[in-house]
C-alpha cells in the first residue's frame, strides 16, 4: 500500500531488497537508498555535537548522503513539510488496518459466492431432472 502511494502521488518507485528500502525518482536512473531514515540519528547527533567541525569531519560522508536524500524528498514534496515518522506509523496502522478489513471481506464475499453456486448447481441439477422426467412424460404421451 505504502509503495502504491509513493507511485500514486509522487511517481516514486518503492521496492525492498535485502532488507534496504529504496526510491526512484521520476527523472533519474538510478534507486537511491534510505539514507535520509538511515542518516537521521547521525545528523540529529551533528546538531546536538559541542564540536559540530570535528563531528562533521568524522561523518562526512553520511551526512552528506542525508543532506543528499533530505533535499531529493524537499523536491518531491513541492515544498510541502515532510511527514514525521509518528505521522508516517500513525498511517502505516491505518492501513494496515484498512488491508485486514478488506481482506475479512473479501473471504466472506467469496465465501458467500460459493455457497450461491452450491445452491446454483443443486437447482441446476433437480430441475434438469425434473425437466428430463417432463420431457420424458410428454414422449410416452406421444406414442
Amino acid at each position: 500500500m505504502f509503495a502504491q502511494i509513493l507511485d500514486k502521488k509522487y511517481h516514486i518507485i518503492f521496492k525492498i531488497s535485502r532488507n534496504r528500502y529504496s526510491y526512484l525518482h521520476p527523472g533519474r536512473k538510478k534507486y537511491i537508498t534510505g539514507q535520509y531514515l538511515a542518516h537521521k540519528n547521525v545528523y540529529a547527533d551533528y546538531r546536538k555535537s559541542r564540536n559540530k567541525d570535528k563531528f562533521y569531519e568524522e561523518h562526512r560522508a553520511e551526512l552528506s548522503l542525508y543532506d543528499t536524500a533530505l533535499r531529493t524528498l524537499k523536491e518531491k514534496s513541492d515544498g510541502n513539510k515532510l511527514p514525521s515518522m509518528t505521522a508516517l506509523y500513525a498511517e502505516k496502522t491505518q492501513l494496515i488496518e484498512l488491508r485486514d478489513m478488506q481482506r475479512e471481506d473479501f473471504s466472506n464475499h467469496r465465501d458467500y459466492e460459493r455457497e450461491l453456486r452450491t445452491v446454483s448447481a443443486n437447482i441446476d441439477m433437480i430441475l434438469g431432472k425434473s425437466h428430463e422426467q417432463e420431457q420424458q412424460i410428454k414422449k410416452e404421451q406421444n406414442l
